[in-house]
């Protein structure tokens, strides 16, 4: 396995802290990439360690794996209230066209939450053309999304008796080109209006070769949610080459304490073993 190599690659906005496992020359997928793109606010950072895990995991394997933080978030430049859906596409296309310039003759894409929403603009904006893609507990409705996001601010005012808000009082100042404050994140309105436009479903079979949606449970005899069921059966119906699997594991992006998945790991392992 190759060492990590931190480094700020030149995009869209400014410079974005990345890194990087380099490939090993004598490796089977010594031309081939994994690309790894975080979640949303507070989830990328519950996630670092398990998307840290993931990246020394496929490198292992003789990939070149390749993570990022958008524009405005992590150790990026630029401030949260500067971010803009279309800068970090142009961040994941950087990132994409540095590790072809590196070698890489086939880009795979690793997906959690909020970024399983970035598949389909990324190949039907971008046109950036994937060999397996795998979307982590992937969020369905960037519009519910957005309204989830809302929510811990009108749950943080009533729990500290602040002035009540509604959600639709949020929307209205953003409508009105207003940024509003959610748990220390300033949230513009063009990232809020364009995240709230995502839509899974709108995945098209033509973004990969191959794709594999894994959801998380922390009870894998747990029923299935009937919405995920239905989008899955949906994609399918699109054409897409859909692979779903359930493994144990807990919730890390938004677990208190950092916690990992193995289960997670191993599958994920197993994917990207098949050549």
């Amino acid at each position: 396995m190759s060492s990590m190599q931190p480094f700020f690659l030149n995009s869209a906005g400014g410079q974005i802290f990345s890194y990087n496992f380099p490939s090993g020359s004598s490796s089977q997928c010594s031309d081939q990439a994994v690309l790894i793109l975080p979640p949303f606010a507070e989830e990328m950072n519950k996630s670092r360690r398990m998307l840290n895990l993931i990246s020394q995991s496929l490198n292992s394997l003789g990939y070149a794996v390749f993570s990022l933080d958008y524009f405005g978030t992590g150790d990026s430049e630029g401030d949260f209230a500067e971010a803009k859906l279309d800068l970090w596409l142009q961040n994941i296309k950087d990132a994409y066209n540095w590790l072809i310039e590196a070698g890489a003759k086939v880009v795979h894409l690793f997906t959690l939450r909020f970024s399983s929403l970035l598949v389909s603009p990324l190949h039907s904006v971008m046109d950036l053309q994937f060999g397996k893609v795998v979307i982590c507990q992937p969020i369905l409705d960037g519009n519910m999304m957005m309204g989830q996001f809302l929510r811990l601010r009108t749950a943080a005012n009533m729990l500290s008796g602040k002035q009540k808000e509604t959600i639709s009082d949020l929307k209205a100042l953003l409508k009105n080109n207003e940024s509003v404050e959610i748990a220390g994140y300033e949230l513009n309105p063009d990232l809020y209006h364009a995240i709230s436009e995502l839509r899974l479903e709108s995945l098209s079979r033509n973004a990969a070769n191959e794709m594999f949606w894994i959801n998380v449970a922390s009870d894998i005899n747990k029923t299935q949610s009937p919405v995920v069921k239905k989008m899955v059966e949906k994609l399918r119906m699109q054409s897409i080459n859909l692979s779903e699997c359930d493994v144990l594991g807990a919730p890390f992006w938004t677990s208190v304490e950092i916690t990992d998945a193995p289960e997670l790991l191993n599958t994920v392992k197993s994917i990207f073993s098949e050549k």
